[in-house]
């Protein structure tokens, strides 16, 4: 294998975080306890987001963030629609339905965002100064998406022109087989750098 899984911002990073309580996903949607008479049971939202980049290894076989060692024919061995970055496991709740036992499309769109987000950060990690703004969200829904299960999200660079960054994501079940959603987004890094926003 010429890749490992490397994981992105665990609970303790996030912990410091100062927009943590507001942000919709890790603040607002992801499953808290509920008071000790529900015995350890959470609220039912997002009770899973685990995300990982996908880090390769050189010619040399030392780690090379962003693969820029490994000609194009490897690539495409590796990933038959784009160069893989992100893989996200997480478990939807029964809390986010929008017809019953299937989880809301709003949802899923959400966390396609937030997945791809972590794609564009992989792509800019050389320049932390670039955060980037989702410009464009297109979701396909191929199937309804079951609540209380474990999903994969998976995200692929599409393209690079300039300030714009194209990306694609696939949810899919663990295994890979059945495909409940992809998407397509565009990200434009901000003009200014963090630290004049």
């Amino acid at each position: 294998m010429d890749y490992f899984y490397e994981r992105i911002r665990d609970e303790d990073e996030l912990k410091g975080w100062v927009g943590l309580s507001s942000h919709a996903l890790h603040g607002s949607l992801m499953s808290r306890p509920l008071p000790k008479l529900s015995r350890g049971k959470t609220q039912g939202m997002v009770e899973r987001w685990h995300a990982y980049k996908r880090v390769h290894f050189s010619t040399s076989g030392k780690p090379c963030s962003l693969c820029q060692s490994l000609p194009n024919s490897k690539l495409d061995s590796i990933d038959k629609t784009g160069r893989e970055l992100v893989v996200v496991s997480l478990k939807i709740g029964n809390s986010l339905n929008g017809h019953a036992g299937i989880v809301h499309g709003g949802v899923i769109s959400l966390l396609f965002d937030e997945a791809m987000g972590y794609g564009y950060d992989v792509l800019r990690s050389n320049d932390t100064s670039q955060i980037g703004f989702t410009a464009m969200l297109k979701v396909n829904y191929r199937q309804p998406t079951p609540q209380s299960s474990p999903f994969l999200i998976r995200v692929y660079s599409s393209s690079n022109e300039g300030r714009k960054v194209y990306l694609d994501a696939e949810m899919t079940n663990l295994d890979g087989s059945i495909l409940y959603a992809d998407a397509r987004a565009l990200f434009l890094s901000a003009v200014n750098p963090k630290s004049k926003l």
